[in-house]
Order: C-alpha cells, then structure tokens, then sequence
C-alpha cells in the first residue's frame, strides 16, 4: 500500500498538492525519496555482502552490482549479486529481514578467488571433504571442478618431497632406574572410588538389583586390572571389597528385600510372587528361604498394626 501512495504521489504533476500529503505521511522530502527508493528495492539497497567463503571479504558489504529479473514460476524477484572478486550468486526476494541478506541460492559463478584457494586446497593434499567445508560448497561440487582440470591435477613431480626424519631410538638401559609407582596413594585414592561404587549399587532402589563382584566393581571404576594384577598391592582396598562383594545366597536374600520392597501394599504376601519377582530359582538356600519368611511375616505383623490403628481412631 505504501508502495502505490509513493507512486502515486510521485507521479503528482501538483507540487502544491503532494507536499502536505509528503509531510502529513513521511516528516520530510528527503525521507520520502528514501522510503520510495526501498520500496522499489526488493533486496535493500547496496552494497551487499559477498558470500564467498574463500575470499578474506566473506560476508563483508562488498557487492555493488545487483540485478533483479523475475522469477518464472512464482513471479517473485531475483536477484543475481555480482563481487570485483568474480563470485556470483542469485537468490530469491523479497528480503524480510537483516538476515535474508546473508542467505545464498544458487551460484552463478566461482571466480578466480575461489578457484584459487581450490587449487591451493589440492596442492595441500586435503580430503574433498574438507576442501568442501572450506569453500562452503558440497563434496560433488569439488569433485566436478577438481576433475575437469580447473584445480589442476598434481603430478608426483610437481610435489614437494617432504624431508625424511630420522627417527629418534632412545634406549633403555637395564641398568636404568624405573619410576616408582606410588601404590599406598594409589591404595587410598582406589579404596574411596571402589565403596562409593558398591554404595551406589546398594541404594539403587529404582533398579533391579545386581550382584556385587570384583569384576563389576573393577569395571565401574575402570581399574578391574589393578583389581586382578595387583590385589597384593591394594590391602585398603580389597578390605573394602571384601565387605561389599555377595555370594549368591547373599544376593538372593536383598533381591528377595527388593522384591518384598515393590509390593509394599500388597496382602497377603504370597511367596510365589516373591519368588518370581526376584527371579530366584527352585534350588535357593534355607538363608533364602529364611528371607522369604521373614519379609512375609513383617508384611503380616505391619498389616496387622495398620488394622489395629484403623479401629482405635474408628472408636475414638
């Protein structure tokens, strides 16, 4: 709309008439030109910023040749930005924003900038991919313009040797004195490490529980070599671990508390369901059975308890 009142005023053969209404609308003549010129704009006016990121001016406002055609199919504007560099790209109008400056369509051109840092970029031996990233093309593209001679091809001849290195063999003497590990340090430091994981594991009551073993522990802590190679060296630590790590019994009988634990609510308490629960098997000790019996009798008693209570507040 304000595009057909700019025209419309501009068009005005009355000076009498069109200024009140150039000052009623835009304060002054001078913005009223500069408003119309945008209007009539589509894609701002230059310069424009040069979108090739091969070039030390990538995204500088640079560009000062635009020109805008229309597109066949929808009719909006194109815009196709030429740089002093030789890099050339179109895109789609009209701009939004600050950021649809920055946006590249299609390319029109390279130029000898971006063919330039292309040869370079081979010359060094890079990976397509990685000349791809930083000439801000895709990988085919290179590939395309790489094989029909523009980077040209290198020959063996034409690359650098690169100087051979000696390597340096430094030799061990036996003699040599090897350093010391600090194992009593290592003891402590792997002591906390190691009852910290078995604490996890213990209060864990989301989980199913897991049994504890050297190998889990050793793993957990991501020292189970030391564990195995060096337990002689690590008395602080296996005292620890003699604590923590379960028999099988010994682990049946918490799964068993786990699983009594998940049916808080539940009465009576068979034993089926807690044995299924814990995923114990026929075979289990008399400790285990033990266990069963003792968390059913506790649901019981505390059943019992809740009742009581329930009829006392009931008579009161």
């Amino acid at each position: 709309m304000v595009g057909a009142i700019n025209k419309k005023i501009a068009s005005s053969d009355s000076s009498f008439t069109a200024a009140p209404a150039i000052r009623f609308l835009y304060g002054s003549f001078s913005e009223f030109m500069s408003r119309t010129k945008a209007t009539d704009e589509p894609f701002g006016i230059g310069p424009w910023p040069c979108l090739n990121q091969a070039a030390e001016h990538y995204k500088e406002f640079v560009v000062t040749r635009c020109v805008v055609t229309r597109c066949s199919d929808t009719g909006r504007p194109v815009g196709t930005f030429t740089c002093s560099c030789g890099f050339s790209y179109s895109r789609r109008g009209p701009d939004q924003s600050e950021e649809d400056k920055f946006h590249r369509g299609r390319i029109k051109s390279f130029g000898s900038v971006w063919i330039g840092k292309l040869k370079q970029c081979m010359k060094e031996g890079l990976s397509y991919r990685v000349v791809a990233k930083i000439l801000g093309v895709d990988t085919n593209t290179v590939i395309k313009y790489a094989s029909n001679g523009i980077a040209e091809t290198i020959k063996e001849s034409d690359k650098k040797p690169r100087p051979k290195v000696k390597k340096k063999i430094t030799t061990v003497s036996r003699n040599s004195p090897k350093p010391r590990v600090d194992w009593k340090k290592r003891d402590l430091e792997l002591s906390w490490e190691v009852e910290s994981a078995c604490q996890s594991i213990l209060t864990d009551q989301e989980s199913k529980p897991i049994q504890i073993s050297i190998a889990l522990i050793g793993k957990r802590v991501g020292k189970l070599r030391w564990l195995e190679k060096h337990s002689d060296k690590l008395p602080v630590t296996m005292s620890f671990l003699a604590k923590y790590v379960e028999s099988v019994s010994q682990f049946q009988m918490r799964r068993v508390r786990w699983a009594a634990d998940q049916m808080v609510g539940e009465w009576p308490l068979k034993r089926w369901r807690i044995e299924k629960l814990a995923g114990l098997r026929p075979d289990y000790s008399q400790e285990v059975s033990d266990e069963i019996n003792r968390c059913i009798g506790h649901n019981r008693y505390i059943h019992t308890f809740m009742s009581l209570e329930g009829i006392t507040s009931w008579l009161h």
